[in-house]
């Protein structure tokens, strides 16, 4: 027979839990912003400043959106910036759409120095610098090198990358030390131009310190810095074309900036920072503020008995001296009035389902189908497709099944 012990009268006796840990806060370039009302479905074009990764982005809009219901299509590191597409509400479920189009990006790479990261964050691992071959420059060497890089080829990613290994991402494993192996994947590179003139100089790298001294030494290598503008399939990785081209050159290379201009048809001129966002909420608070300051000063109150009081909004009733009163329906939330959340403005979701996919108007009858899991037959339709109905909004993105259309994602009406 088991008998309770210290004390506990057989009852479970709670957890101990130890001192709470202090969540460390991260200065971000954009401060404190201000909290949105919920602003429904669609898509934003962000501009991601570098330092910051698409998480911080994520949350940002999250708090300027007033909604959790916010991701992104597809990962800029924080040494990137340009186009991170972020999808709210049940436009998130049109994101791996959009991360499956084509991308545009500007790149610089460094050849004569390879480092673990393939980019500048990361540790030298190699430097054995590069000067061309006698007779050539560098940058006709460098763009040949490129050439090898363009079509379909078969590419490594980056160790340091957030493709999972045994359900660990690669970059973790890597930072752990342990040993990355990840398996070349197919990808397409329609484009790779030299932009500008290559910029021969010296870079001072680490080399390790002698025995008798503790201070790491620095010698200079030569380097030639050049930029490129890419245009590739989804699956890319940037750092790992210039890992290749520095071999292809005979030396190493690396990324040294990275700014993408393009996903699918979603462009860096359309892109919104993310102080102009936190700037349109506490415009639309002001507005909204200014609005039911103006609605409130029409209201009208007669108080002699039997005589009648008007509210701007709601319902009539009689009180107990027989005056009739015209008060709110809904009880009003002092909180909201005294501090008004602004909105943001997103784009419709048709419209964003149009700079990814190919786009189909279906009939009423189609649309009642296709909210019932049916398959609608559409004459010589690329898959997959946005399916609108006859007033522009997005009923589903479809698929084919046979000789049919059928849904695979199904937006509420």
């Amino acid at each position: 027979m088991t008998h309770p012990q210290n004390g506990d009268n057989g009852k479970k006796s709670k957890k101990t839990r130890g001192p709470r840990r202090e969540r460390l806060r991260r200065e971000l370039p954009w401060g404190e912003l201000p909290r949105g009302c919920d602003a429904g479905n669609g898509v934003l074009v962000v501009n991601k400043p570098a330092g910051v990764t698409s998480h911080d982005v994520v949350a940002a809009i999250r708090r300027l959106a007033g909604t959790r219901k916010v991701g992104h299509a597809g990962t800029l590191d924080p040494l990137a910036t340009g186009v991170l597409v972020i999808g709210v509400g049940n436009a998130t479920r049109l994101l791996p759409y959009i991360a499956g189009t084509e991308k545009e990006y500007r790149a610089g790479f460094r050849f004569g120095i390879g480092t673990d990261t393939e980019d500048s964050t990361g540790q030298v691992l190699r430097a054995p610098g590069y000067t061309p071959a006698s007779g050539s420059s560098a940058e006709a060497e460098i763009r040949r090198a490129l050439e090898t890089q363009i079509g379909q080829i078969w590419q490594v990613p980056s160790a340091f990358s957030a493709k999972k290994i045994n359900g660990q991402r690669a970059y973790a494993a890597a930072r752990a030390g342990q040993e990355v192996e990840l398996a070349p994947a197919q990808i397409e590179i329609s484009a790779l131009t030299v932009c500008g003139q290559a910029r021969p100089g010296t870079a001072a790298v680490e080399v390790p310190a002698p025995a008798e001294s503790a201070v790491p030494q620095t010698r200079e290598v030569p380097v030639v810095d050049i930029d490129v503008d890419v245009v590739c399939s989804a699956g890319t990785y940037v750092r790992a074309l210039a890992r290749d081209a520095g071999r292809a050159a005979g030396t190493e290379a690396h990324m040294t900036s990275l700014e993408r201009r393009r996903v699918g048809g979603f462009t860096l001129a359309e892109a919104r920072t993310i102080e102009q966002l936190a700037a349109e909420v506490t415009a639309s608070a002001v507005s909204t503020s200014a609005d039911t300051t103006s609605s409130r000063t029409e209201e009208t109150e007669t108080h002699a008995t039997g005589e009648t009081e008007t509210h701007a909004t709601g319902e009539a009733e009689t009180n107990n001296t027989g005056k009739t009163e015209t008060k709110n329906a809904g009880k009003q939330d002092t909180d909201s009035l005294a501090n008004p959340r602004g909105t943001l403005r997103l784009m419709p979701p048709a419209q964003a389902a149009s700079r990814a996919l190919p786009v189909v108007t279906v009939t009423a009858a189609q649309v009642s189908a296709l909210r019932h899991g049916q398959g609608i037959q559409i004459r010589e339709c690329a898959t997959p497709v946005a399916l609108v109905d006859e007033t522009n909004n997005l009923v589903a993105i479809g698929v084919r099944r046979g000789d049919l259309i059928g849904p695979k994602v199904v937006f509420p009406a």
